[in-house]
């Protein structure tokens, strides 16, 4: 479970650059070469992706990130005896 949270956020993230790279081909090549049910479908999967990848930026920059800490680090203070602060 440690690992859980980077892994996903590494794969969104590649999903994310892949994503770009797909719309950066399809805009290169043209739009009139490429079926527009295609482009349609590309557009959509990667709104969801940037969706997802903000959500994973969020939480590592945002506040939740900072709020586990803080509650791991009470935890550790907690299950120290008086006056003794775990590093």
């Amino acid at each position: 479970m440690k690992y859980f949270m980077p892994i996903l956020a590494s794969i969104v993230t590649a999903g994310e650059i892949l994503m770009l790279v797909f719309l950066f081909f399809i805009w290169k090549a043209g739009a009139s070469t490429v079926d527009q049910g295609v482009i349609n479908l590309i557009y959509g999967v990667a709104l969801g992706y940037h969706s997802a990848f903000m959500i994973v930026i969020g939480y590592y920059f945002g506040s939740s990130q900072s709020s586990a800490d803080k509650t791991k680090i009470m935890a550790q203070s907690a299950e120290a005896p008086p006056g003794e602060v775990k590093p």
